[in-house]
């Protein structure tokens, strides 16, 4: 059911084309093994199982998935006529599923990796959680909307921006200088990766890569997707050197205010306004609707300043760090915002002009 569940999320919907809705379901040796795919992104894994007889066949994902899921504990006993009509059932349940000819599921080359790495899956997980919300939706800036995962000098810079704000995380790993690479990887795999990884340290996951996809094994578990062909724009040039002043302030208390002060928020006006004093901050909004204003205790020692940004794009890095204090480096009320962390992490925000 576990490998199912993660199957679905590699089939693109109501398809024009019957086959991409279906799974494909190997039956070989003592296992099963089940492929899913939009043609972007093919997702396959292996499950136990005793066959008595070696087939292929495919069936729609969702029906399939559904019965599964509702059947009762048990085995299932599944079979397959070779007209792809096939039986399941599990005690006194029955269901007959009428299956398409696998001929025309795409089929995979594998990858000819001229990149090779492993990392433990929960690291690489919370890598892509704590920038793939800068990731850009606009259809125009196709570039933009992965994830560049740049191995380079025994480290790992995993990037994401929509030209409004930057986030960045980076980890060292040994990465042989033959093997450096930039991979841009597409939004939609990586938030697949971010639900199907597991949030444990011991777990490992193996990525491949050549110059048109990449490859992600672990648990039994392979994915494939193609990667954004691309240049990804110079990140480092984004981010200020550096900024005349630092607040650090409590995460969770920041969340909290900045949630409560956003309700007076909308779609109109998404804008709250920082005004920074001695140790004290004032978070405030104002809408057609009416105003908000709420304060908080931080850490801060320079000259009374404000700076607006929209509330979204700051709850979004908040939300996904872990440390309980984070740090806020600004210059002035034009120059970009950069929130920082105990770990290599970087975000880098503008902010709103206010006529």
């Amino acid at each position: 059911l576990h490998a199912l569940q993660q199957l679905e999320a590699g089939t693109p919907g109501r398809s024009s084309f019957a086959i991409l809705n279906n799974v494909l379901i190997e039956a070989k040796a003592n296992s099963l093994q089940l492929t899913t795919t939009d043609m972007e992104l093919a997702i396959s894994c292996t499950v136990e199982a005793q066959v008595e007889t070696a087939g292929i066949t495919t069936l729609p994902v969702r029906h399939f998935f559904n019965i599964v899921r509702d059947m009762p504990d048990g085995n299932l006993s599944i079979e397959t006529n070779d007209k792809h009509q096939t039986t399941i059932v599990n005690n006194s349940v029955r269901f007959k599923i009428a299956g398409i000819p696998p001929d025309d599921f795409p089929k995979f080359s594998s990858i000819d990796a001229k990149s090779s790495f492993k990392l433990p899956q929960r690291e690489l997980r919370e890598m892509f959680k704590k920038v793939s919300y800068a990731a850009s939706t606009e259809e125009s800036r196709y570039i933009l909307n992965g994830v560049l995962m740049n191995f380079k000098r025994d480290k790992l810079v995993v990037v994401a921006t929509d030209g409004k704000r930057l986030a960045l995380v980076e980890t060292e790993i040994e990465v042989p200088k033959d093997q450096e690479t930039n991979l841009i990887i597409p939004q939609r795999t990586v938030n697949l990766l971010i639900r199907t990884l597991k949030d444990e340290e011991n777990k490992e996951v193996k990525l491949s890569a050549d110059s048109k996809h990449i490859q992600a094994e672990f648990d039994g578990i392979t994915l494939y997707s193609k990667l954004i062909e691309g240049t990804y724009p110079n990140y480092r040039q984004v981010i200020p050197s550096h900024c005349d002043y630092r607040i650090a302030v409590d995460r969770e208390n920041f969340i909290e205010v900045l949630q409560r002060v956003s309700l007076i928020i909308t779609e109109r006006t998404s804008a709250v306004t920082l005004k920074f004093m001695k140790n004290k901050l004032i978070v405030t909004a104002s809408t057609e609707i009416g105003e908000a204003e709420e304060t908080i205790t931080v850490k801060y020692d320079g000259k009374e300043m404000s700076i607006t940004f929209n509330p979204v794009f700051l709850l979004e890095p908040l939300k996904n760090l872990t440390s309980d204090e984070v740090y806020l480096e600004l210059t002035d009320d034009v120059s970009p915002g950069v929130i920082k962390a105990d770990i290599p992490f970087v975000y880098v925000l503008m902010p709103i002009r206010v006529r």
